[in-house]
């Protein structure tokens, strides 16, 4: 994510909330959880969207997120590999998962609707395997018919994934000579959807696409490096989404910075990233730019310097990496990728490319191996057991409860939700005591204790 857009969270009217998303084709998730999770931990994205996720039962919600700070939505392919897709939405959103009728269990599709905004956010990320065949247009079908009976609703609607369909043409509107992209245009033109995606995304096709019927609502849609060694660039989403209650940011408070072990290279180059003119023009005052520079140098010095107190914002809560191996293999990747972007027939640059991608893997797997050496080292048995179960168990808490088509998310309003429920269903005491004077008081117990007696006289 750039600088430019890292700034507009903070220029932005406090009714307005930006929805920072991304978008990408991971081609395995298994082998390359630790490029996921320094996304996850290291990037301030609200929502990932995976497609080619190729998870499994085997794979627990808790390997791909260790730290519970995000709501994991899932539909893996069954009886395969590969295929699968999956949502991670941090856990300041109140999502509900939306369940599809048994005519699309067959889908690769999974969705999740945003409570927190007026009017609500339904997010479809959607995978179709590239076939062409008869099967392949049945399941094409399935996929429209799905997406017109689940976007009949007064809900904003965005539809991202991996469609496969390289021979439509966005720009014009037109499929020469293909059945399935044909049938895929037809439904986006008859619905009135956009394709906001006008950037080649695997080699010169444009393959991952951003749908939506509120064309408004998607402030940017830009292009980023992939995840790994995956061939499908990242696309970056900016959502502009109206709050439903105003949302206050937690604050530091008696924090200290350890300023001798501050990373300044990183503070100024993002610092020098920041389009200042852009500052300016969305705070015209003295008062709203002040408030804008404040918060946009806080945030800056979050990432590059840490904290001595236990007392933290949502931004160093996620317990960042900090390896300066890492960071600067990150950087190196990301102009390597560009310089690629400009010259994809350079096999020296791919190459280079290539290494880069093992070396920021490498790196990766050795600051993770210090980590767990250090928590070996430290004979601290709970830490340990806990750092484990992390990673088998995942503790989602209660999510969203659906009540008579009504979403509750506040705590108490669950509480009673249940309580009325259990309370309905238990039995009333009538405050009758039974008469048990003729009746045996034998339990089982009594009967085992006698049959082992009688056994044991037998044998003497």
């Amino acid at each position: 994510m750039t600088w430019t857009h890292h700034v507009k969270r903070f220029i932005t009217h406090s009714s307005t909330n930006l929805l920072n998303c991304s978008l990408f084709n991971a081609q395995s998730v298994a082998n390359k959880l630790l490029e996921l999770q320094y996304i996850m931990y290291n990037s301030d994205y609200d929502c990932i969207f995976i497609t080619e996720s190729w998870l499994h039962d085997g794979i627990h919600d808790g390997a791909v997120d260790p730290r519970g700070l995000y709501t994991v939505i899932r539909k893996d392919r069954v009886g395969a590999r590969g295929g699968g897709v999956c949502i991670l939405v941090r856990r300041k959103y109140k999502v509900l998962p939306m369940m599809f009728d048994n005519e699309y269990i067959d889908l690769e599709i999974a969705n999740v609707t945003f409570l927190d905004f007026y009017p609500k956010v339904d997010v479809f990320t959607v995978y179709r395997p590239p076939r062409w065949d008869s099967d392949a247009k049945q399941y094409m079908q399935l996929v429209i018919n799905c997406l017109i009976a689940c976007t009949s609703n007064a809900n904003i609607h965005v539809v991202v994934g991996d469609f496969n369909l390289p021979h439509i043409k966005w720009n014009t509107l037109a499929c020469c000579g293909e059945t399935i992209g044909n049938m895929f245009l037809e439904f986006i033109i008859q619905y009135s959807w956009s394709q906001l995606v006008n950037f080649p995304t695997r080699s010169q096709s444009v393959l991952d696409l951003v749908l939506t019927d509120v064309e408004q609502s998607v402030v940017h849609v830009g292009r980023q490096p992939p995840i790994g060694g995956s061939d499908h660039d990242a696309v970056e989403i900016l959502l502009s989404l109206t709050s439903a209650r105003a949302c206050v940011e937690p604050v530091i408070q008696n924090h200290k910075y350890l300023w001798h072990r501050a990373d300044y290279n990183h503070m100024g180059e993002c610092l020098s990233a920041v389009d200042w003119i852009c500052v300016l023009c969305y705070n015209p005052e003295v008062s709203q730019l002040w408030n804008a520079f404040s918060r946009l140098l806080s945030s800056v010095v979050s990432a590059a310097v840490p904290l001595a107190s236990g007392h933290h914002n949502s931004k160093t809560a996620t317990n960042a990496c900090r390896s300066h191996v890492v960071r600067k293999c990150v950087s190196s990747k990301r102009k390597l990728w560009k310089a690629l972007s400009e010259r994809p027939w350079d096999s020296l640059l791919r190459q280079k490319y290539r290494d880069c991608v093992y070396k920021h893997r490498r790196a990766l797997s050795l600051y993770h191996t210090a980590t767990e050496e250090c928590l070996i080292s430290n004979n601290n048995l709970g830490a340990f057991y806990r750092y484990v179960n992390r990673r088998i168990t995942s503790s989602t808490g209660v999510g969203t409860v659906v009540v008579n088509g009504v979403a509750l998310t506040d705590d108490y309003l669950k509480a009673d939700a249940f309580n009325n429920y259990f309370s309905s269903v238990s039995l009333i005491d009538d405050g009758l005591i039974p008469n048990c004077v003729d009746v045996p008081l034998l339990s089982i117990l009594d009967h085992i204790i006698g049959s082992f007696f009688s056994r044991t006289r037998c044998i003497c």
